[in-house]
C-alpha cells in the first residue's frame, strides 16, 4: 500500500458532526452535464455523491487525516469548520483506469477557480488542488503555492492538465455555479494546498519534481514533431529565449491532424479575464480527437471567433491517482493562448526580427492579445473552416 494514500479506518471514528450536515444543504445544485456527441469516447454523466459515500471518501483522504489532525490540535479553530466546507467532496466525475475521480465544491482564490480532485484506487484515497488557468483555461494540477506563485512543476506545463473527460465536467460545474462559488482567502488556499504537501513527490530549484509521475513521450509525440522538424527543442516549435516562432511554419503531420468532422464534446463556458476579447467573458470548448486516434485537442474560441488550441493529450495514456496523463507532449507555439503574459509575448517576433505579437492597444494587465498570431497557424486557419 502507497504510504502517502490514506485508508486509515480509524479516521471514521473522528467527529464530523460539526459542519458535517451544512455540507449536504449548501453545495450547489445539480444542473446537467456538458454537451457529449454520438462519437464521443467520454462517459457524458456525472452525479452528486451520496451522503455516507462523501463521509467515507473524506475520511479515508489524505485531506481527512489532516483535518482530523488540525481539529484535535485546535478544536475551537474556525479553519477546521472552513476546510471541511471548502474540500469535502460532492460530485462523482469519472472512472479512468480504474481509478474513480470525484471533487469538491469549486471555490476561488487569486482570481482563479479551485477544486479538490480525489482519486480512489484499491491503495487508498489521494486528493489534491486542481485550479483553472486564466490563460489557457486548463484545469492543472497545484502541487505548492510559493509567495503566490503557482508552482507549475519542474516538467512542461502541459504535464499538468487533468485529462480533458474530467476537465469537461468540472468546467461545467464550476461554470454553472460561478455565482455560488465561495470565495476564500489567498491566505487560506497557501494552508490547503503546502500544508498537504504530497510526501511523494519532492522539490527541484523550487519546483515541485513529478518526474516519477509523468513521462514525456518522446516517440508518440516529440516523434512526430521531431522527425518533421528535426529537434523540438532547438527549432522553430519552441523558438528561443521566447522568440516566437513563425506562425505559419506550425504545421501539423496529415496524420496527426484533428478529425474536425467528428465533434467529440462541446461546452459553453466564460472567464472574466476575457471580457475585453468577448462579450460578457463567454467562450465556447470544442474537443477532437486526431485522424489517428492518438491525440485528442482541446479548442476554445470567443464569441467573436478568435481561437486558441488550450490542450494536445495523449489519449491512449492511462491516468495516475495525480489526476494526470502518464504520458505527455509539449506542443510548444501551437498551444499558444489567446491571453498571454506580457513577459512571453513582448520578445522579439522571430520572422520580422522585431516588435512583438501582442497587440499593443490591448493593455489588460498581465495579458496580451495574441490574435494576429494565432490567425496565422495553419491548423487554427482549418478549424475556422469548419467553425466561423
Amino acid at each position: 500500500m502507497d504510504p502517502h494514500l490514506s485508508n486509515n479506518t480509524e479516521n471514521t471514528q473522528g467527529d464530523l458532526s460539526t459542519g458535517w450536515e451544512n455540507i449536504k444543504d449548501n453545495a450547489p445544485p445539480f444542473h446537467g452535464e456538458p454537451e457529449f456527441r454520438a462519437e464521443n469516447t467520454f462517459s457524458s454523466s456525472y452525479e452528486k455523491i451520496p451522503e455516507d459515500k462523501k463521509h467515507d471518501i473524506f475520511t479515508k483522504s489524505n485531506f481527512g487525516d489532516y483535518y482530523f489532525k488540525i481539529k484535535k490540535e485546535f478544536p475551537d479553530d474556525e479553519y477546521t469548520d472552513e476546510l471541511l466546507r471548502i474540500c469535502s467532496p460532492v460530485y462523482a466525475l469519472e472512472k479512468l483506469n480504474g481509478i474513480n475521480f470525484y471533487s469538491s465544491m469549486p471555490f476561488e482564490a487569486h482570481r482563479r477557480p479551485h477544486i479538490l480532485l480525489y482519486a480512489e484506487t484499491p491503495d487508498g484515497i489521494s486528493a489534491h488542488v486542481f485550479y483553472r488557468s486564466n490563460s489557457s483555461m486548463n484545469w492543472r494540477f497545484l502541487p505548492r503555492i510559493v509567495d503566490g506563485w503557482y508552482d507549475k512543476t519542474t516538467s512542461h506545463e502541459d504535464s499538468i492538465n487533468l485529462p480533458t473527460e474530467i476537465q469537461a465536467k468540472v468546467e461545467h460545474i464550476s461554470d454553472s455555479e460561478d455565482d455560488k462559488i465561495p470565495q476564500i482567502s489567498n491566505e487560506f488556499i497557501g494552508y490547503i494546498v503546502n500544508d498537504t504537501f504530497d510526501s511523494r513527490l519532492s522539490t527541484k530549484n523550487n519546483r515541485t519534481d513529478i518526474s516519477n509521475f509523468v513521462t514525456c513521450a518522446g516517440e508518440l509525440a516529440l516523434g512526430y514533431f521531431g522527425n518533421d522538424y528535426n529537434n523540438p527543442f532547438e527549432n522553430s516549435f519552441f523558438g528561443d529565449n521566447w522568440i516566437l516562432p513563425d506562425p505559419e511554419t506550425l504545421n501539423i503531420p496529415a496524420e496527426k491532424e484533428p478529425d474536425f468532422s467528428k465533434l467529440i464534446c462541446e461546452w459553453r463556458s466564460h472567464n472574466e479575464e476575457y471580457i475585453f476579447l468577448s462579450k460578457d467573458g463567454a467562450l465556447t470548448a470544442r474537443c477532437f480527437d486526431s485522424l489517428d486516434h492518438s491525440l485528442r485537442y482541446l479548442f476554445y474560441s470567443t464569441l467573436e471567433g478568435k481561437t486558441w488550441i488550450s490542450s494536445i493529450e495523449c489519449i491512449n495514456s492511462k491516468t495516475n491517482n495525480l489526476g494526470l496523463r502518464e504520458n505527455y507532449i509539449e506542443p510548444g507555439a501551437l498551444t499558444t493562448p489567446l491571453l498571454e503574459y506580457h513577459c512571453k509575448e513582448s520578445c522579439q517576433d522571430g520572422k520580422n526580427g522585431g516588435g512583438h505579437w501582442g497587440k499593443d492597444n490591448f493593455m489588460h494587465y498581465p495579458y496580451a492579445d495574441m490574435s494576429d498570431y494565432l490567425d496565422k497557424i495553419p491548423i487554427i486557419k482549418k478549424f475556422h473552416q469548419y467553425y466561423q
